[in-house]
C-alpha cells in the first residue's frame, strides 16, 4: 500500500490509521502507538529521497531541530526511527486548522486574533530561536490553531540547529534559495544559510499582514518577481490595507518587516514586548478581546472525523498538502506562496494536489477524469477493497487488544472531570459510564445524544462576568456555554435526573432551584436574584458613576450630543467590620485549629505521603480536651481506616489487571510508559525507553487521585462514594471529594459530618483571602459558603466567626473603595481638574467618611488639603445653542459666572463670538466627548483678538479656535495677558496668516500640554505633548514638535522633542534625547546629549555633542500630516537616554489632537 508494501498497515509500533496528506518528499500518516494508543502524525520520508544523501541530511536535520525543542507552542515530537528503510518522524497529533486555510475559508482575522495568533507563534520561536534553533520557514500554513485556539509551530524541515553536523552548509550551499518567497527575508533570500532569527522576525511581521489583508505583502506573478519586491519595494501601509490598525500597531509592524535586519526587532523578546504594550492598550475596556464568534463556529466544526493536520509542509516539499475540514479544495501554491529552491526554481512536486484527500462527506474530490478509463477504474476498486479489508482485519484485532468494557480503567466515572491540562497532551480515552444516572457532565449541543434532557437557563449576558454557576457542585461558565444562537441564554446538557442548581452573583443572594429532568425534555429556568439589603453587604462604588463627566479620555465626536445626567453621590454603607463578640469567636475558633494542627502534625505528613497506617497510628497517641477536637479526632481515625482499604484496593486493582495499565489510563505524569505493578511505596511503571520508573504515591500527577479512586469504587456500594470522597478529602482533592459526597448523598448516605469538614476548609480559604488583601474575593467566598453549608451544624455553631470574616472582608471591599475614590481624588489635584475633584470629595465625605484614606491625616496630600482646594469653588454653568443649557452665549456665561467657576460647553457649535475673561480661576471647557470650535469666521467685522485672558488661574481645556477674520496691527488666536498660573490643555488653535495663535504673558509661565497649533506660540510657555508647527518661544518643551525653538532666557531645557528648525542655545540650557537639524551655541555652557543632530554642519560655533549624538538623517512617519514618528528604520530607534527612541513618542492624546486636526484640514477650517 505505501511504497509497495500494501500486505501491512503497521509500520514499526504504530498501526497507521489515515492518510493526512502528501508532498514532494513523502507522506503524512495519521497512526496510533500499538501499546500507548496514543494518536500521531508519522512524516515519512519517501524511499527514492531515502537514497538521496542531501535529502536524507535535510530529513535529519529536521529531526535533529524537532528534538531540541518542547513547547506548547511548538508541534512536539516524540520519536523517530527507520523501520525497514524507512525514515520517519514521529510528531504531536493536532485537531485544528493551519492559519492559511482559517483565513482563506474564514476571512482576514480581527485584530485581537491575530494578535494573540503572532504572540504565541512569537513565544513558540523565541524558545527555539534560545534552543539554538532558526525556522526560516514561517508562513501561516507553519502556524496551526487546535480546538482550544493554541497556535503552535509547525515544520522544523528547513530549521538550522546551531553546531549542526559539517554537511548542514552543503545543504545550504550557494546558489541556493530555501523558503516561502511570500513570506521570505531579503537577507534569506540573498544567503539562506546566513539567516538567523530576525529572519524569522520579518516573516512572522509579513504573517500579520497576511492575517489582517488576506493577501499576500507584495502582490507578482513569479517567485523573482516577489522576491525581488521583498528586497526593494517600499514596506505597505497597514494602516491603509486594514482600518482596524492603529499607528502604534502601524509601527510595530514596520520595525518588524524593516528590509535590514540591524533596522528590525532583534529578538522574539522584543517582539513579545510590542505586542503585549499593544494588546494591553487595545483589550482594556472589552469584555473579551479575543471573543470571535465566527472563528469559534469555525475551529468546533473541526471534529475528528475532519481533522486538519499540517505537519510540516514545507518548501522542499516533504510535509503533507492540507486535508481541508469543510470540503474545500487542497490549496495550491499560489493560494500563499510559490515554494523555491535552488535559485528561484520552483519545485513542481509541492504544487501537485493531494489526489487522495477527502471532502468534508467523504467522497473523492473531481480532479482528473480519471475513472473514464477503465483500467484505471478497476486497479482504484481492487486497491480500495485491499485497503477496506485490511482496516477492517486490523480494528478486530485492536479490538481484542484493549481492555474489555468490565475492566476497571473501562469503567472511568463522570463523577471524575479531566483537567485541561491532561486534555492538552493527548487526546483522552473513550471511556463508559458505571451508572445510568451519572454525575452530571455537561455537553455540547453537537455532541448531545437523544436520551439527554437540556437546560435552558434565561440570563443576561451583563450579569455572567461577576458570577458563579453550578449544577450539582459541578462549576460552569456561563460564557463557554452560552448559546451562540440566542442571546441571554446558557444552554446546558446533561444526563436525565434531579439536579441542583446552584448560583450566586455579587450583590444578590445566591439563587438555588432542585428539578428533576427528563430523556428529552428541554426544561427553562430563569434565575430570580434578590438584592442583598445595604446592611448585609458593602455594595461596590460605581467608578463611572462621577457626578462630573470623567475628561480622562477625549471624547470622538465634535458634533453636538446630549447633556450628561448629574447623578447624586451613590450611598455605599458604613462597614463598621467584626463585633467584639465575632472577633472572639474566630479566635476561639482558629485556636482550636492551631491546637489541631500542632497535635496532628506528624499523621498529616504521612498522610500526604499517603502513608495512612502510620498516620492512623500516630494520631493514637493524640488526645484533647475540647469536645469538639475529640469529635472531630475519632472521624479522623475511622476515615484513615477507610483510606487504608481504598488504598490496598487501588494497588490490588493495579496488580491484577488485565491487560496491564498505561500510565496513560491512570493519568500519571512525565512520559508514556506501561504500569507493571503498585506496593505500598508508589507505582512502578516502565517507560517506552525502555527505564523502569518508581512514582511515589504523593507524586503521581494531579489528574491520578481521581483515576485510582475509579479503581477502587464499587459503583453499587454507596459507601464505596463515601470513602472516596474521604479518601479525596485527606489528599487535598476537595473539588472531587464534593462531587463525590454528593453523588454518595444521591445513594442516600449520610454526608453532613464530611460536608462540615469541607466548610472548615472553605472558611479558611476565606481566611488566606483576608491575608492577602483580597477582599472581593473572600466576600464572594462567604456568600458561597454560607450559601452551600447553610444546613450543616457546623455553620450553626460557628455563626459568630463566619460573621467575623464575611464581616472583615466586607470592610476590606468598603476601605479598597474609598482608597480607589482618594487615588482619582489625588490624580485630579495633580490634573488641577478642581471641579472632578469636588464630585470625588463629596462621594468620599458622604459614603466613606470613617474610612483611612478620609481619616489619616499623616498622608500627602491628606483629605484635609484635597478639601481645601475645592473650598473656594464657584458654580457649575452650561452653555448650549439649542437653550437647553444655563446659556446660549459662552461671554454672557462668563459675564454671569463668579470667580472659580466651571463653564461648560455642552455642544460643537459654532459660537461666533469673541471672548473675554476677566475673573480669577474660571474653567472655560468642552463637555466630555465634544470639541466646541470658537470662531471669528461669519463676524460682521474683522477683529484683532479672538480670545483675551485677563485674569489669573485660568485655565482653557478641549476647545477648537479658528481665528480667520483678523484685522488690527497685532492680530492673535488667544491672548493670556499678565496672567498667573493660566492652564491651556487639549487645545486645537489656528490663526490664518502668520500671526499668533496663541500668546502668554512675558513674564508668567503658563503650563501648554495636548495642544496642536499650525502657527506660532509666544510667551514663558511651558509645553508638553504638543504639536507646534511653526516657531516656538518656550522656557521648557519635552515630548512635542516645534517648528522652531526661542528660548526665553537662560537654562532653557528641551527633552524628547523634534525640532524642526536650528536651534540657538543659551547659557545653562539642556537639549536631550531630541531630534533638530543644527544646534548653535555661542557659550560652551550647553549640554547636548543622545541628539539626532542631522543638518550640515550639524554644530556650530561652540556647539558640540555630547554622549551618545549621531549626525544621521531620520526617516519619520508622516510629516504632512504632523506625524513625526520614526520609520522602523530610522537611526533614531532605540537611541535615547533611556533605551527607547529619540524625537517625539505620541501619547493617544496626541494622535487624537492629529486626527481632529487632519478633519479640520479636510473640511478646509484650517491649514498646515
Amino acid at each position: 500500500m505505501y511504497y509497495g508494501r500494501g500486505q501491512t498497515l503497521v509500520l514499526g509500533n504504530y498501526v497507521i490509521l489515515d492518510k493526512l496528506g502528501k508532498g514532494g518528499m513523502g507522506l503524512v500518516l495519521k497512526a496510533e502507538h500499538r501499546r500507548m494508543e496514543r494518536v500521531v502524525a508519522l512524516k515519512i520520508l519517501s524511499p527514492k529521497f531515502v537514497r538521496n544523501d542531501d535529502s536524507l541530511r535535510r530529513f535529519q536535520r529536521e529531526v535533529k531541530a524537532a528534538a531540541r525543542l518542547t513547547h506548547p507552542n511548538i508541534v512536539t515530537a516524540y520519536d523517530a526511527d527507520d523501520e525497514g528503510g524507512v525514515h520517519f518522524l514521529v510528531m504531536e497529533y493536532v485537531e485544528g486548522s493551519d492559519l492559511a486555510v482559517l483565513v482563506k475559508q474564514q476571512g482576514p482575522l480581527s485584530l485581537d486574533v491575530a494578535l494573540d495568533c503572532i504572540k504565541q507563534a512569537a513565544t513558540g520561536l523565541r524558545y527555539a530561536h534560545e534552543h539554538g534553533v532558526i525556522h526560516r520557514d514561517i508562513k501561516p500554513a507553519n502556524l496551526l490553531m487546535n480546538l482550544q485556539r493554541e497556535v503552535k509551530v509547525l515544520d522544523m524541515g528547513l530549521a538550522r540547529v546551531s553546531k549542526a553536523d559539517p554537511h548542514d552548509d552543503e545543504l545550504t550551499g550557494s546558489g541556493q534559495i530555501i523558503g516561502t518567497v511570500d513570506y521570505m527575508s531579503p537577507e534569506q533570500a540573498a544567503s539562506t544559510k546566513d539567516a538567523d532569527e530576525r529572519a524569522d522576525i520579518y516573516s512572522l511581521g509579513v504573517t500579520l499582514w497576511y492575517l489582517l489583508t488576506g493577501r499576500p505583502m507584495y502582490a507578482g506573478d513569479a517567485p523573482i518577481q516577489k522576491l525581488l519586491a521583498h528586497q526593494n519595494q517600499e514596506i505597505p501601509s497597514l494602516q491603509e490595507a486594514c482600518a482596524d490598525v492603529s499607528p502604534a500597531l502601524e509601527n510595530v509592524f514596520r520595525r518588524m518587516v524593516a528590509k535590514t535586519p540591524e533596522q528590525r526587532y532583534q529578538t522574539m523578546d522584543e517582539v513579545l514586548q510590542a505586542i503585549e504594550s499593544l494588546r494591553a492598550a487595545t483589550t482594556a475596556n472589552s469584555r473579551s478581546a479575543l471573543e470571535d464568534p465566527k472563528l469559534d463556529a469555525f475551529l468546533r466544526g473541526i471534529g475528528p472525523s475532519a481533522a486538519i493536520h499540517r505537519s510540516g509542509s514545507s518548501s522542499r516539499g516533504y510535509g503533507s498538502e492540507e486535508l481541508h475540514a469543510s470540503g474545500a479544495k487542497p490549496r495550491s501554491p499560489a493560494d500563499e506562496g510559490a515554494t523555491v529552491h535552488q535559485a528561484g526554481r520552483q519545485d513542481d512536486t509541492d504544487s501537485k494536489p493531494d489526489r487522495s484527500a477527502s471532502d468534508s462527506h467523504g467522497n473523492l474530490p473531481s480532479v482528473d477524469p480519471w475513472w473514464q478509463d477503465w483500467r484505471l477504474a478497476t486497479a482504484s476498486a481492487i486497491v480500495m477493497l485491499l485497503i477496506a479489508v485490511g482496516l477492517l482485519v486490523f480494528a478486530i484485532k485492536l479490538r481484542g487488544e484493549r481492555s474489555p468494557p468490565d475492566s476497571p480503567v473501562a469503567q472511568i466515572d463522570s463523577a471524575v472531570a479531566q483537567s485541561p491540562e491532561a486534555e492538552s497532551r493527548e487526546p483522552a480515552p473513550a471511556v463508559d459510564t458505571l451508572t445510568e444516572d451519572p454525575q452530571p457532565v455537561g455537553t455540547r449541543p453537537e455532541d448531545a445524544k437523544g436520551n439527554e434532557a437540556q437546560l435552558i437557563l434565561h440570563w443576561r449576558f451583563s450579569d455572567w462576568s461577576d458570577s458563579r454557576l453550578e449544577v450539582d457542585g459541578r462549576l460552569y461558565d456561563p460564557a463557554e456555554w452560552a448559546d451562540p444562537d440566542v442571546p441571554d441564554t446558557v444552554r446546558l446538557r446533561l444526563p436525565p435526573g434531579e439536579r441542583r442548581v446552584w448560583s450566586v452573583r455579587r450583590g444578590f443572594r445566591p439563587f438555588e432551584r432542585t428539578l428533576r429532568l427528563e430523556p428529552g425534555q428541554q426544561v427553562e429556568l430563569t434565575p430570580e436574584w434578590q438584592p442583598i439589603s445595604p446592611p448585609d453587604l458593602a455594595q461596590e462604588a460605581d467608578q463611572d458613576s462621577l457626578a462630573e463627566a470623567d475628561l480622562d479620555q477625549p471624547g470622538s465626536e465634535m458634533g453636538p450630543s446630549e447633556p450628561e445626567p448629574t447623578d447624586p453621590p451613590r450611598m455605599e454603607p458604613v462597614v463598621a467590620g467584626p463585633t467584639p463578640e465575632q472577633l472572639a469567636a474566630l479566635h476561639e475558633l482558629e485556636a482550636a485549629e492551631a491546637s489541631w494542627l500542632e497535635a496532628t502534625e506528624l499523621a498529616q505528613q504521612r498522610i500526604k505521603a499517603w502513608d495512612f497506617a502510620d498516620a492512623a497510628t500516630e494520631l493514637e497517641t493524640v488526645q484533647f480536651e475540647q469536645a469538639s477536637l475529640t469529635q472531630r479526632l475519632d472521624q479522623r481515625k475511622h476515615a484513615l481506616t477507610r483510606m487504608v482499604e481504598m488504598k490496598q484496593r487501588i494497588i490490588e486493582r493495579i496488580n491484577t489487571a488485565d491487560p496491564p495499565l498505561t500510565k496513560r489510563a491512570l493519568a500519571l505524569r512525565g512520559s508514556g510508559g506501561d504500569v507493571i505493578g503498585a506496593d505500598e511505596r508508589g507505582i512502578q511503571t516502565k517507560l517506552t525507553s525502555g527505564q523502569d520508573e518508581l512514582l511515589a504515591w504523593d507524586d503521581l500527577g494531579s489528574q491520578a487521585p481521581g483515576r485510582l479512586l475509579q479503581l477502587a469504587v464499587d459503583q453499587e456500594a454507596p459507601n464505596d462514594w463515601l470513602h472516596a470522597a474521604i479518601f479525596a478529602m485527606a489528599v487535598g482533592e476537595d473539588d472531587l471529594a464534593e462531587r463525590l459526597l454528593v453523588r454518595a448523598s444521591q445513594m442516600d448516605v449520610d454526608i453532613q459530618p464530611y460536608r462540615e469538614t469541607l466548610a472548615r476548609t472553605a472558611l479558611h480559604e476565606a481566611r488566606e483571602l483576608l491575608d492577602a488583601n483580597e477582599y472581593k474575593k473572600a466576600v464572594q467566598a462567604m456568600e458561597m459558603l454560607e450559601s452551600k453549608y447553610a444546613d450543616t451544624s457546623w455553620l450553626s455553631a460557628h455563626q459568630g466567626a463566619v460573621a467575623a470574616v464575611r464581616s472583615a472582608a466586607e470592610q476590606g471591599v468598603w476601605q479598597q473603595q474609598a482608597e480607589e475614590l482618594f487615588a482619582q481624588a489625588v490624580d485630579r489635584l495633580e490634573q488641577n481638574q478642581l471641579f472632578e475633584l469636588r464630585s470625588l470629595i463629596d462621594r468620599l465625605q458622604t459614603n466613606y467618611a470613617g474610612s483611612h484614606a478620609v481619616t489619616d491625616s499623616d498622608r500627602n496630600p491628606s483629605f484635609g488639603h484635597l478639601d481645601a482646594a475645592v473650598a473656594e469653588l464657584g458654580e457649575r454653568l452650561t452653555v448650549r445653542q439649542d437653550g437647553r443649557g444655563d446659556f446660549t452665549e459662552i461671554q454672557a456665561a462668563i459675564e454671569a459666572a463668579s470667580p472659580h467657576s466651571l463653564i461648560e460647553i455642552q455642544d460643537a457649535g459654532p459660537y461666533r463670538e469673541p471672548i473675554v475673561i476677566r475673573k480669577d480661576g474660571l474653567v472655560l471647557r468642552g463637555r466630555s466627548g465634544v470639541w466646541p470650535i470658537i470662531t471669528s469666521a461669519g463676524f460682521p467685522a474683522a477683529v484683532e483678538k479672538l480670545i483675551q485672558v485677563a485674569a489669573s488661574d485660568v485655565q482653557l481645556e478641549q476647545l477648537v479656535v479658528i481665528h480667520s477674520n483678523i484685522g488690527g496691527n497685532d492680530p492673535r488666536g488667544i491672548e493670556l495677558r499678565s496672567s498667573r498660573g493660566c492652564r491651556v490643555s487639549r487645545l486645537i488653535a489656528f490663526c490664518s496668516g502668520h500671526t499668533i495663535a496663541l500668546h502668554g504673558p512675558d513674564h508668567h509661565l503658563v503650563h501648554v500640554d495636548h495642544v496642536f497649533v499650525p502657527g506660532e506660540m509666544h510667551g514663558m510657555l511651558h509645553i508638553t505633548n504638543s504639536i507646534g508647527l511653526r516657531r516656538t518661544m518656550a522656557s521648557y518643551a519635552e515630548n512635542s514638535v516645534l517648528g522652531a525653538w526661542d528660548l526665553r532666557g537662560d537654562e532653557c531645557e528641551a527633552r524628547r522633542c523634534v525640532i524642526l528648525d536650528r536651534v540657538v542655545l543659551r547659557p545653562g540650557s539642556v537639549l536631550v534625547d531630541s531630534i533638530v537639524p543644527s544646534v548653535q551655541a555661542s557659550d560652551a555652557d550647553v549640554r547636548i546629549e543622545f541628539c539626532n543632530v542631522h543638518g550640515d554642519p550639524p554644530f556650530i560655533d561652540r556647539a558640540r555633542g555630547d554622549e551618545g549624538c549621531f549626525p544621521y538623517p531620520p526617516m519619520f512617519a508622516a510629516p504632512k500630516n504632523a506625524d513625526y514618528r520614526l520609520m522602523p528604520n530610522s537611526p533614531g530607534i532605540g537611541k535615547a537616554s533611556d533605551g527607547g527612541d529619540v524625537g517625539v513618542r505620541y501619547t493617544p492624546g496626541m494622535v487624537e489632537l492629529i486626527k481632529r486636526a487632519l478633519e479640520l484640514r479636510a473640511r478646509g477650517n484650517i491649514k498646515f
